[in-house]
C-alpha cells in the first residue's frame, strides 16, 4: 500500500491482456511509416493504475 501510495500513477482504464496474439498489424500497413495496430479480446478490461 505504501508504494501505490507513494506512486504519482493515475487509475485508468486497460486492456490487461497485452500478450502478442492480442495485438494484430493490420494488412497493407506493413512499409507505410504510419503503422495501424489493433487490439482485441478485451474480456480482462478494467480500471487499473498505469
Amino acid at each position: 500500500r505504501l508504494l501505490l501510495a507513494s506512486t504519482n500513477s493515475p487509475v485508468v482504464f486497460c486492456h490487461n491482456d497485452c500478450q502478442e496474439g492480442n495485438i494484430l498489424l493490420l494488412e497493407g500497413c506493413q512499409s507505410s511509416d504510419k503503422q495501424k495496430l489493433m487490439f482485441i479480446d478485451f474480456e480482462y478490461s478494467s480500471y487499473n493504475y498505469r
